[in-house]
């Protein structure tokens, strides 16, 4: 207790060892249970501890934890303990995945990500970005590891991270979660569930803008898997609106080697009475070309 209160009383972490090696066993419990009763924290931290050597981890424990670390508004000078604190957390997760425990480590990954995208929501002022970083870096690992997962488990994921994407809106790259989850197998199901997520009312910039996104992602995803026949069958069944739906139906069209067809809908898009879509026009002249 000593030592938690003023711990620069002690030269340096080895002479607190030291001591600690010539306490009983009732001693060390004895003081655990006084440090406990004065940062009900750590209580997490050592049960959390014994669960990962184990090779199982309470999400709900983990939950409370990180509810914990992000409680209330979090300005410029709380971020740094913040994200340092939620490493701590990650660290958890890389250990379950070194001893291949997949789905318990993508399930904290995707927790750690989903509150730290409710920080955002509730105006943390992460200007030097350090929290923003750690976040990509959870995506990264989150997809690094959802590769090992079996079909099923992927498919389950979906909804959880369309969530997340529909109001992440921070520059985080959370929709790289989607291509990590898409596999052949549930891009239809994937395609179908971000075809509904459309907005079918609303102003008119909210629904355009989602509109735009969404089909953006989408697009992204069948290309990525390299499925351009099944891309153009969804880009025609969403509807051509907008110059970005002509411009999108044009690039699976050439990604078929169909640069005749392509040609047919620029052309068809660029008379479109909307501001101008530069990607576009610089389609038209070069397939004029």
């Amino acid at each position: 207790m000593q030592w938690m209160k003023g711990r620069s009383s002690f030269l340096d972490a080895d002479n607190l060892l030291a001591s600690l090696e010539r306490w009983n066993k009732s001693e060390l419990i004895k003081i655990i249970g006084a440090i406990i009763e004065e940062e009900p924290v750590l209580a997490s931290k050592f049960a959390l501890s014994e669960e990962v050597s184990e090779k199982r981890v309470n999400i709900e424990a983990i939950s409370r934890r990180i509810s914990h670390i992000l409680r209330g508004f979090l300005d410029y000078y709380a971020v740094p303990g913040v994200v340092s604190e939620l490493e701590e957390v990650k660290r958890i997760g890389d250990k379950l995945a070194e001893g291949g425990s997949f789905k318990e480590t993508v399930d904290l990954y995707l927790l750690l990500i989903e509150r730290g995208v409710d920080a955002f929501e509730n105006g943390v002022d992460d200007s030097d970005g350090i929290l923003g970083n750690f976040m990509i870096e959870c995506v990264e690992d989150f997809n690094k590891i959802v590769e090992k997962l079996e079909e099923d488990e992927k498919r389950a994921l979906v909804s959880k991270i369309m969530e997340i994407i529909e109001v992440e809106d921070y520059g985080l790259d959370m929709d790289e979660m989607l291509f990590g989850v898409a596999t052949r197998v549930n891009i239809a199901v994937i395609g179908e569930e971000l075809l509904r997520r459309i907005p079918k009312s609303g102003e008119r910039f909210h629904v355009e803008y989602h509109r735009r996104k969404i089909l953006d992602l989408l697009s992204g995803l069948y290309e990525n898997l390299g499925l351009h026949e099944e891309a153009l069958k969804v880009m025609i069944k969403a509807g051509l609106k907008t110059k970005d739906d002509y411009l999108r139906l044009a690039r699976a069209l050439m990604a078929e080697g169909k640069e005749k067809e392509a040609f047919e809908f620029v052309r068809e898009g660029v008379r479109l009475k909307e501001g101008r879509n530069y990607a576009l026009d610089e389609l038209y002249f070069n397939l004029l070309n």
